[in-house]
Parts: C-alpha cells; sequence; structure tokens
C-alpha cells in the first residue's frame, strides 16, 4: 500500500515512515473500521502502549498497533 500524507510544509511522508499516525490513518492502513479502532482505544482500564495523547487528539504509534494486532487472534467491539 503506497499510503501517504502531507504534512504542514507540504512535504509528503509515506505512512511507513511515520512515527505515529491518526486514526484515519489507522483505517487505511488496516483496513479495520474507525469506530472498532475507537472502540479499541477506548477500552476503560486498559493502558495501550501504541496510544499517544498530544492534548485531546489522540495519534497511534503505528509499529506498536501494528504488534498489539499481530498478537491478537479475534477482534471485537463488544
Amino acid at each position: 500500500m503506497n499510503y501517504s500524507t502531507a504534512t504542514s510544509d507540504n512535504k509528503i511522508v509515506a505512512i511507513e515512515n511515520k512515527y505515529s499516525i491518526t486514526m484515519e490513518e489507522a483505517t487505511a492502513l488496516t483496513g479495520i473500521g474507525i469506530n472498532t479502532i475507537r472502540h479499541i482505544c477506548d477500552k476503560d482500564g486498559v493502558q495501550h502502549n501504541f496510544l499517544l495523547m498530544v492534548g485531546k487528539k489522540r495519534l497511534i504509534k503505528r509499529v506498536y498497533f501494528l504488534q498489539y494486532l499481530d498478537n491478537l487472534e479475534f477482534l471485537s467491539c463488544s
């Protein structure tokens, strides 16, 4: 997949070169719906090493998120 985004100075950065990604980029990267990704991040009492809070904005540490998904056998929104 050749997914990339523009930065504030209009440089194009390929998603595989980014340390953190938005939830929308995580959706494009993994094929998992945005609501499911939000649900994973919002689980009460669970601290994920892939979640990075910047003020109120939630960013996802790409490598750690992919490792988290690699260790799952089943993903549920309930």
